[in-house]
């Protein structure tokens, strides 16, 4: 008779567990956002109010999907007010709270490269701390190396900085460029916005596939 009960209040309390995830979930729906295009230029980010209301991020844990969603729009908004003067970033986006929140996520879901790449753009604009930007970048590469969506901005974060002097990255810049190239897309914004160095190897990756195509890049 006493382990009949046990059982029962077992199960009732399985259930009502149950119920409680599924109504966080639920809650945590409500409030998300669809997870935001990632830009091949960062001109391309709309920078729009934060419109998910503080008390339903605390449901976020129960559905950490929405919780990245969240997480990359708010980063792409960094990262592009940064490269303009006139943005005002909303909500709390301007608080530095956005890396460790990044971190935070990767830390339990490592295969968003999105996110590592968004962290990497965020790490060089800080400007700070190039060994905390590499390995961003290195992560947005073996996590998706063949993601052709991210080729502009990971060759925008590799040659405007000195990411370039770390071999593997280098290499791994020089297959988005081969790809690239191999598509008919002559990475022309990266070279706007490269430092001298990441000129010099923008040009001599291009011209060891087609010299002509050196013609292209802004003079």
């Amino acid at each position: 008779m006493f382990s009949t009960r046990v059982v029962r209040l077992a199960l009732v309390a399985f259930a009502l567990g149950i119920g409680a995830c599924g109504l966080a979930s639920a809650l945590a729906e409500l409030g998300s956002l669809a997870r935001p295009p990632f830009p091949q230029d960062l001109a391309q980010v709309t920078v729009t109010p934060d419109p998910i209301p503080s008390s339903l991020q605390s449901f976020f844990p129960f559905r950490t999907d929405l919780e990245s969603n969240h997480a990359l729009a708010l980063a792409l908004q960094k990262v592009q007010s940064t490269k303009s003067a006139k943005s005002k970033l909303p909500g709390r986006a301007d608080e530095p709270f956005v890396e460790r929140r990044l971190e935070r996520i990767l830390s339990t879901s490592p295969y968003d490269a999105e996110l590592w790449l968004a962290l990497a753009m965020l790490e060089n604009n800080n400007g700070s701390n190039s060994l905390a930007r590499n390995g961003a970048l290195k992560m947005a590469y073996f996590t998706a190396p063949s993601a052709t969506h991210l080729m502009p901005l990971r060759l925008v974060v590799t040659t405007s900085s000195d990411a370039l002097a770390d071999p593997d990255i280098r290499e791994l810049a020089r297959g988005d460029v081969l790809v690239m190239l191999s598509q008919k897309n002559v990475p022309i914004s990266a070279y706007v916005q490269a430092s001298r160095l990441g000129k010099e190897f923008l040009k001599e990756t291009i011209q060891s596939v087609d010299s002509s195509l050196v013609v292209k890049l802004p003079r």
